[in-house]
């Protein structure tokens, strides 16, 4: 008796060893389970694709590049203190959620913006109620 039959109950099966297990003769194959079980996959893999096409339809988020993005928004009115944690008041048409960590935040420039870094909020229009800019012409396609 080996060790491992010892410890195991069984002896290790080695990489020499030609006899591979099979189904005992009398064990009833079940094709209908099987292919019930084979339709109920395809079902949940269709239905995963179709899911995964949908919400791949909507992912632009409107900006060319999340690094072109604006890496900091307009000072916004902290409302209240949660834990460490500060909740701002955000406009309606951020949607991102209106609580923030502190190392997200930081003090609004006390220095005036340079020309044209401000841009006027009264030039944008609202279309199927979302805020967009009115183009004037187009300089180079």
């Amino acid at each position: 008796m080996s060790p491992f039959m010892i410890e195991r109950g069984y002896e290790p099966r080695m990489s020499f060893d030609w006899d591979t297990p099979t189904a005992p003769r009398d064990h009833p194959i079940k094709r209908g389970e099987a292919r019930a079980l084979v339709q109920r996959k395809e079902e949940v893999w269709n239905f995963a694709q179709e899911e995964i096409e949908a919400a791949q339809r909507y992912w632009n988020l409107g900006q060319p590049s999340r690094k072109l993005s604006d890496q900091w928004a307009d000072p916004y009115r902290i409302l209240a203190r949660i834990g460490h944690a500060y909740r701002l008041e955000l406009p309606s048409s951020i949607k991102v959620h209106h609580i923030f960590p502190p190392d997200k935040l930081r003090h609004a420039p006390t220095v005036p913006p340079l020309p044209g870094q401000i841009t006027d909020p009264s030039l944008l229009i609202e279309v199927d109620g979302h805020q967009e800019w009115e183009v004037e012409t187009i300089l180079a396609s």
